[in-house]
């Protein structure tokens, strides 16, 4: 009797081992069935996103593709040897470039005078377009450059125009010097061409054909000008800015056909 006992309490302690075994075997596959579905909800996420972003590339790549503006272009062109990577230092540079490529003209013309020419008349008429191109687009480089001047409080704005009916204008004030800084980068950048003026007479000649005004140069003084606008009227200063006038591309001398104004991707001024 005592012995049947002794067995009985040992089963009923040996029960919930016994129970608890299927229970821990069933949470762990309940576990492991979770773990595989999320693993393949992430994998379909995954699979759906791909197809997704390779559906838009092809929308994209079908799109017809937009030309670059002129202006896209030029800010693609290096920049040139030693010009300021900022607006109102690159266009101090090409005023400085330009006005001296332009005093070069009148020293090489009996050189490109002397060169066999088909057309001397068209050529002639080239040239002087080329010139009046070139003071133009001097015009818009002082103008962008005096713009930001009078924005940075370097420069007094213009005053304004006489009422009607109240007499001619005033003469205007005496420009105020250059900003130091405007004033070194044009004083550098047109010494550059004092070794060209010092060289050969073929070697001055070339160099001063090969050169080429940066295309950057224009849309550079627009963005500064507009800009300087801007900052200007922000600051509660009447700007009485006028449009800038748009230059007119010369004729290639040779060719006689309009050319925009390229890149010199060599240095400031060739050698």
């Amino acid at each position: 009797m005592a012995l049947a006992a002794l067995i009985a309490l040992a089963l009923a302690f040996a029960e919930p081992a016994d129970s608890a075994a299927p229970i821990a075997t069933s949470a762990a596959a309940r576990t492991r069935v979770e773990a595989e579905r999320l693993k393949a909800a992430a994998d379909r996420a995954a699979a759906e996103r791909t197809i997704a972003e390779r559906k838009a590339a092809e929308a994209e790549a079908a799109k017809p593709k937009t030309p670059p503006t002129p202006a896209e272009l030029a800010q693609l062109e290096p920049l040139p040897a030693g010009a300021p990577e900022d607006d109102y230092g690159f266009v101090a540079w090409c005023y400085g470039s330009l006005r001296g490529h332009m005093s070069l003209f009148t020293v090489v013309s009996p050189d490109l005078n002397s060169l066999p020419d088909a057309d001397a008349k068209t050529t002639a008429a080239a040239d002087a377009e080329m010139m009046q191109a070139g003071q133009q687009y001097l015009n818009l480089y002082n103008a962008a450059l005096n713009a930001a001047d009078i924005a940075n409080g370097d420069r007094p704005p213009p005053p304004p125009p006489p009422l009607p009916g109240h007499g001619k204008a005033p003469p205007p004030p005496k420009a105020p010097p250059w900003p130091k800084r405007r004033a070194e980068i044009v004083k550098t950048s047109l010494a550059k061409w004092t070794q060209v003026r010092e060289a050969d007479a073929k070697t001055r000649m070339w160099s001063w054909v090969m050169w080429v005004l940066p295309g950057r140069c224009e849309y550079a003084a627009e963005r500064l000008y507009e800009t300087s606008n801007l900052a200007g009227q922000a600051k509660g200063i009447n700007m009485r800015s006028e449009p800038l006038e748009k230059p007119k591309m010369p004729r290639n001398r040779q060719s006689g056909e309009s050319v925009a104004p390229l890149v010199d991707t060599t240095s400031a001024v060739p050698r």
